[in-house]
């Protein structure tokens, strides 16, 4: 397959992700790990998962994140 073709059928996809987003709230979408201890060993590090930070002043809520999982992110983040 022609690398044009892989790059516009790869961009169809993200745009079709990119459809199936239900809402966009103001705020920031965060990475967030937390530490967990176990009985039997060493804590272990959790995540990340994503977080919605609302700006100050807004009401806050819960949200789903599902569609936005299916992302990377940022370059240089352990997400992928």
């Amino acid at each position: 397959m022609d690398t044009v073709q892989q790059i516009e059928q790869r961009r169809e996809a993200v745009l079709v992700q990119m459809r199936q987003i239900r809402s966009m709230r103001s705020g920031s979408i965060t990475e967030q790990s937390v530490m967990v201890r176990h009985r039997s060993g060493p804590p272990v590090r959790r995540g990340p998962t994503a977080v919605h930070r609302p700006f100050p002043g807004l009401e806050k809520g819960t949200s789903n994140f599902s569609a936005f999982s299916n992302f990377p992110g940022p370059p240089g983040s352990t997400a992928a």
